[in-house]
């Protein structure tokens, strides 16, 4: 078995890569650092969600807006 470990991002472009626009996919992190904000939106993440203790009102947010990423007419979203 191999040592090999994906990052979030890097599994984003795999999905992306296999399954084309099939999927709505975005990342959900403990940090809101710019740059990999920024690779995730590059990689084709449709959605940044940050992580804490207090997310419902993000995941309502996102919940809200889900079906404007199912049809792709949602921009690149981040919820902090």
């Amino acid at each position: 078995m191999s040592n090999s470990r994906y990052d979030g991002i890097q599994l984003v472009d795999n999905i992306n890569n296999r399954y084309g626009n099939g999927v709505v996919i975005g990342i959900i992190s403990s940090t809101a650092e710019p740059e990999e904000i920024e690779r995730a939106k590059l990689a084709g993440a449709q959605f940044w969600i940050l992580k804490s203790h207090n997310i419902e009102p993000r995941l309502d947010r996102f919940k809200m807006d889900y079906p404007g990423y199912k049809n792709r007419t949602m921009d690149f979203q981040v919820y902090i």
